[in-house]
């Protein structure tokens, strides 16, 4: 890692304006990986303002005004927050001003911003709420001073959406796996059938519905079951899914679970045939890597960034083909023990190459060069 001396250091604030109602997901374990590492090499030279809890020793810590409620946007609390992180950062004369999840706050420093996906300006429909945080989005991603976009893939969808901002201030750098992903030992469980996964949301671009049709028409469910691990505690099958599970005869084949600990889903990621991976649209695609670290296969849509992401390593289908889905799925379980292994280590080996280790050093240097120049 580089160092810097003591007098080219300067102040970093660091403003964590993660909406708590998807704290639990990847940006908010991003975030705590990411800060950790800028407190480790920066030191005492970073404040953290946050509304959790924390341990920001040596750098210091503030806390926030807690958001984690409904309204609390309404009841002025993070337009609140904002004038704190605001005249705060005014106060200590920081040099750097970094939002994980975008905002609009307005500084005299330099603004960095972290960049995860493009899908509310490609994919999602123009409602007032979705061009509200589009809007928003832009008005950050035009004064940054520096963009880290987490793939090449969201790199290219940046200037794709907004051709006039320079290329120079966006820095591609990958997310990491969790060290825990590669430690975990799958139990048998011969009393219940071997299973297929499926992880993440599942609506819209997330391609769950064709998923099923997939595991429907591969004739597999005789023998597989697929289980499907949603981070939301309430998002259940909806009236929609209930009705294609019953028109495909999957209603005793299909196993939810809902906002399971990480252990838990380090166990079903370790005792899968495969991970299912069908997004139309990934910023990144985190499940891949976690999958390959627990010693999964995967099966993945060979889009946006999950081949820059997952290499020659997964067996890839057309997301918007249920023959190309039901296919791969049925290569997978026709796959000779040996060949099933092989491929198993290899995918480890590719997701040790995705450490936090990596992602942290990469973001300081970026930070390094900013405050330098």
């Amino acid at each position: 890692m580089i160092n810097l001396k003591c007098s080219e250091c300067a102040s970093v604030f660091i403003y964590d304006n993660i909406p708590r109602l998807i704290a639990p997901g990847g940006v908010a374990r991003y975030f705590r990986h990411v800060s950790d590492g800028m407190i480790g090499h920066f030191g005492p030279q970073v404040t953290i303002f946050s509304p959790e809890v924390r341990n920001s020793s040596p750098g210091r810590y503030i806390r926030a005004v807690p958001t984690n409620f409904r309204g609390s946007k309404r009841l002025g609390v993070i337009r609140l927050n904002n004038i704190l992180a605001r005249r705060i950062a005014k106060q200590q004369r920081a040099k750097v001003f970094y939002s994980p999840y975008y905002g609009n706050v307005r500084t005299t420093a330099a603004q960095v911003f972290t960049v995860y996906d493009m899908i509310h300006e490609l994919r999602f429909p123009r409602t007032k709420a979705n061009q509200a945080f589009i809007d928003e989005k832009r008005g950050c991603i035009e004064r940054a001073a520096l963009l880290i976009s987490i793939s090449q893939s969201t790199a290219h969808d940046i200037i794709a959406c907004y051709p006039h901002v320079n290329p120079a201030k966006i820095v591609t750098i990958w997310l990491g796996v969790d060290e825990f992903f590669f430690d975990v030992k799958s139990i048998p469980d011969h009393k219940r059938k071997p299973y297929f996964l499926y992880v993440g949301a599942r609506r819209g671009y997330k391609n769950f519905q064709r998923t099923l049709q997939a595991f429907g028409q591969s004739g597999l469910a005789k023998d597989f079951d697929l289980r499907v691990i949603s981070p939301d505690s309430n998002n259940r099958f909806c009236e929609e899914e209930i009705a294609l599970l019953r028109h495909l005869n999957l209603e005793n084949s299909v196993d939810l679970r809902l906002a399971i600990s990480e252990s838990e889903l380090c166990a079903s990621y370790s005792g899968a045939v495969a991970l299912v991976y069908p997004s139309e649209y990934e910023g990144f695609g985190l499940p891949v890597l976690e999958a390959m670290a627990a010693g999964t296969l995967v099966t993945a849509a060979k889009v946006a960034s999950i081949p820059e992401i997952t290499g020659d390593l997964a067996d890839y289908f057309d997301p918007l083909s249920v023959d190309s889905i039901a296919d791969a799925l049925q290569r997978t379980v026709t796959l000779s023990e040996r060949d099933r292994q092989a491929r198993i280590a290899q995918g480890i080996a590719h997701a040790r190459q995705f450490s936090w280790e990596r992602c942290q050093q990469q973001t300081v240097e970026a930070f390094a060069r900013l405050l330098s120049s």
